[in-house]
């Protein structure tokens, strides 16, 4: 399969990456929110200015806003600006206005309402502009206070009642006077260690230990946030999560062999379903945790998530082009958004019930979150970040209070971590940036949902790793013995080709810090490092005359940064410095493949305008003219190989080749369809090494690794169940083994609270 440099494996049962990138909005590292640097939205979240959300350049103006707010509290007894999180309180600093102080409390004096509101406006330029102007109004107001109340006494002499409360807002005055002088003597530091309540600490507590062998697939918390259910492959489960007991739902064998993802109704009474078929794709399905037979809502659906208004469920169908929503009961369907162009992931209602939140992508830059209203008219942008990921159980998630979480991953193999954002249930719009909230390392997560009331969210953390295994074929190819585990460190390893000894293995691995280049002889330990240097290395072949190593090669990319450029490097098998052959954008079809005989030339793939075009690839001129072409559309996945006289090539795109295999001859320029068994889904595929037929990592509701003769016929060699994914089928020039990838996975809920 001929890939990009910087593309990551699938990471879980039919991980696909959905990556697109127009406006960003910058993201803040993680903080308690109790402290203030220029440039990152950080201070005591209650008392922070517009300018100090948004990230902006800070001056004197700023404390000056934070001076208001603690005047308002003051003169009312309310805080200005309140919430349970810092995103709700940041929204509101940002958009929502102040009822006047005078409203709270008719005691206060005109004049003094003047300066609280002048004090927070929220357009700095429009605010007191230096403390002195701030100081002269409040002793200014402090004089008629007092003149007013001697005033007062004077015509009142010999009456039994006074103006004690004028007489006391004298006092306030002077007090509130004295502070901010001395506040400004010293820097503002009493307003900035002002003794305020401490932020939440976001406690975690694992909910389910299963093995490896039984790792958890999707999870869901109760609206109630009271249980927990979920699915792992022995079926669907409910745990209750104070005292950890849990039973088995019962279901179908058809349907719980073939279940991956659950959900719940806004009510709490039903678990709505999601299960793989060899005939509809994915089935929507419902069912009550009281008992009873599950029903059927869909098929040609997957990620249904139910309305807080009235339960309608919104779904994505169509192979990810399309969105609809459908009744309670699936009547009603129609469809929200559609685009031959782009591919969805993730759904969240938002609070109103009235706009959809989904995850689009369909390129290697990055991915957005979108929200679009069910009456019509343009989607708005809420998140655009190459950080972005969509896979089969997406996160997305739209709370009561406005906050947007989602996951957003770092480096690969660094993992991801949550972040949220407010975003305006009305508009969809966003406002403020994405906050981290987790600081996990190494763990993806998957699966995120929350309470209704937002404070408690479940989610699945995942550890991967990815190990190489060799196997010996038998019966010609058509039969594979057990195959054993060739690398043994904790890292992420991958095959890519095999020297022309059919001995040597050429592998990459993350185990250094970054992708990098190895070679390991069957039946050893020992892996040696190819290339030295800090760049990623990754997708090495051997060149048919057995002179040169090929492979991609990108510098090294910091966590939540995006590479676009790729260079193929030529290394001397002989010995010597790596040298560039061409530079390429990064993308889905861009890549090369080697015949394994030492006939022909290598062959450079690139899409263009609707045209898989495949060229000459040469180690020292570089691209050359070109070999064939085929009809194919958008693609966000590609896995193609030559045959090992170079003259034939094999292409398979779940996007655009839905269960099928197209064969092109680079002499004629025809082409052919293998057509496949319904619901096969390749992932990746090389030919044997006497070009008859093509060894192919795939997936229905299992992954195995199956040979598709060129007559159409199939034989599964390896079946590894629902949670081992496997990938890179590498067979050796002399066809006795095959190496290939295999994915160990432990996945467990975990409970997050105080969110």
């Amino acid at each position: 399969m001929a890939k990009a440099a910087t593309e990551t494996p699938p990471d879980d049962p039919g991980e696909e990456d959905v990556r697109a990138s127009e406006t960003g909005i910058p993201y803040e590292s993680p903080t308690e929110h109790s402290l203030t640097r220029t440039g990152l939205a950080m201070g005591t979240a209650g008392y922070m200015s517009p300018e100090q959300v948004r990230g902006e350049k800070l001056d004197a103006r700023t404390d000056l806003f934070s001076f208001g707010l603690i005047l308002f509290e003051m003169a009312t007894g309310t805080r200005a600006f309140s919430g349970d999180t810092a995103a709700v309180i940041q929204n509101a600093i940002l958009n929502r206005a102040l009822p006047p102080a005078k409203e709270l409390n008719p005691e206060v004096p005109d004049s003094l309402e003047k300066i609280i509101r002048k004090a927070l406006e929220k357009d700095r330029e429009a605010r007191y502009q230096t403390a002195t102007e701030m100081c002269s109004d409040l002793k200014r107001l402090n004089r008629d206070i007092e003149l007013a109340t001697h005033t007062s006494q004077a015509h009142a002499e010999g009456a039994s009642i006074t103006q004690p409360r004028r007489y006391g807002w004298g006092l306030w005055i002077g007090a509130s006077l004295a502070v901010i002088l001395l506040a400004f003597a010293l820097g503002f530091r009493w307003f900035k260690g002002r003794q305020i309540a401490p932020a939440k600490r976001l406690s975690e507590r694992l909910l389910t230990h299963n093995t490896a062998e039984n790792s958890l697939m999707s999870a869901a918390i109760s609206p109630d946030g009271k249980y927990m259910a979920y699915v792992d492959p022995k079926g669907l489960h409910l745990t209750v999560i104070e005292s950890g007991e849990f039973h088995d739902v019962p279901l179908p064998e058809e349907l719980r062999t073939n279940l991956l993802d659950v959900t719940w109704s806004p009510d709490g009474e039903k678990l709505i379903l999601t299960a793989q078929s060899n005939v509809a794709g994915y089935v929507i399905w419902v069912t009550s945790v009281f008992g009873g037979a599950p029903r059927k809502l869909r098929d040609d659906g997957q990620w249904p998530v139910a309305s807080p208004q009235d339960s309608s469920i919104a779904f994505i169908s169509r192979h990810r082009h399309e969105i609809w929503v459908m009744g309670a009961d699936g009547e009603n369907p129609h469809r929200i958004l559609a685009s031959e162009n782009e591919f969805y992931a993730g759904l969240a209602w938002s609070p109103t019930g009235r706009r959809l939140a989904y995850i689009k992508g369909g390129s290697q830059d990055g991915g957005s979150i979108e929200t679009v209203s069910l009456e019509g008219g343009p989607p708005s942008v809420v998140v655009s970040d190459p950080r972005l990921r969509a896979n089969d159980i997406p996160g997305l998630i739209w709370t009561r209070d406005g906050r947007m979480i989602f996951d957003s991953q770092g480096s690969w193999p660094n993992g991801a971590n949550l972040w949220e954002i407010m975003a305006d249930p009305r508009t969809g719009k966003p406002s403020g940036r994405a906050t981290k909230v987790t600081s996990w390392d190494g763990v993806v997560p998957y699966s995120a949902t929350i309470s209704r009331d937002a404070t408690r969210l479940a989610v699945l953390k995942g550890q991967l790793r990815d190990d190489v295994y060799v196997g010996e074929l038998k019966d010609g190819g058509m039969r594979m013995a057990s195959p054993t585990r060739l690398t043994v460190s904790e890292s992420n390893d991958y095959p890519s080709g095999w020297m022309h000894d059919s001995k040597t293995i050429l592998l990459w691995s993350n185990r250094t810090g970054r992708d990098q280049i190895f070679r390991q002889q069957l039946e050893q330990d020992v892996t040696e490092p190819l290339i030295p240097g800090a760049d990623d290395e990754n997708y090495a072949e051997m060149s048919p005359d057995g002179r040169w190593i090929l492979y991609w090669s990108s510098p090294h990319a910091a966590a939540g940064s995006a590479t676009t450029t790729n260079h193929l490097m030529r290394l001397p098998v002989s010995g010597g410095l790596p040298e560039q052959v061409l530079e390429a954008r990064i993308d889905a079809t861009t890549g090369f493949h080697c015949p394994s005989r030492p006939v022909g030339s290598c062959i450079f793939s690139h899409w263009d305008k609707g045209q898989l075009i495949f060229y000459e690839l040469d180690p020292i001129q570089g691209q050359g003219q070109e070999l064939a072409r085929t009809k194919l559309g958008l693609m966000t996945e590609l896995s193609w190989t030559t045959s090992p006289d170079g003259l034939r090539i094999a292409v398979a795109t779940r996007d655009q080749l839905p269960e099928q295999v197209r064969v092109l001859d680079s002499r004629s320029g025809a082409e052919r369809n293998l057509q496949l068994p319904h619901g096969w889904r390749i992932f990746d595929m090389g030919w044997t090494a006497d070009g008859s037929a093509l060894f192919t990592a795939a997936r229905t509701n299992v992954f195995f690794i199956a040979r598709i003769d060129l007559d159409g016929k199939t034989h599964v060699l390896l079946d590894q169940g629902r949670i081992h994914v496997l990938s890179f089928p590498r067979p050796s020039p002399d066809s006795r083994h095959l190496a290939f990838s295999q994915r160990s996975r432990e996945t467990n809920a975990w409970l997050l609270e105080n969110f």
